[in-house]
C-alpha cells in the first residue's frame, strides 16, 4: 500500500498493544499485512482485510518509550 493507492478514502489507524499480534491476527482471518515497520513515530504495519478494506496498525512510540 502507499499513499496514492489509497486515493480520496479515508485512512483508517487502529492502535493495538502487540504489532506482531496483530498482524498474525489479520493474517490468520484471511486479510493481508505487511510486516511491522519501525519509525520515529512508533511501530507501523498496513493491511487489507479480507473484503479488500485498506487500514493500518499502530503502535505509538509512547506507548513503549521509544
Amino acid at each position: 500500500l502507499n499513499a496514492s493507492s489509497a486515493g480520496d478514502r479515508p485512512q483508517l489507524w487502529f492502535v493495538v498493544d502487540d504489532i506482531r499480534t496483530a498482524v498474525e491476527r489479520v493474517r490468520a482471518n484471511g486479510g493481508t499485512a505487511e510486516e511491522p515497520v519501525l519509525y520515529e513515530s512508533g511501530w507501523a504495519a498496513d493491511c487489507i482485510d479480507d473484503q479488500g478494506v485498506a487500514f493500518s496498525l499502530s503502535v505509538p512510540a509512547a506507548a513503549y518509550g521509544g
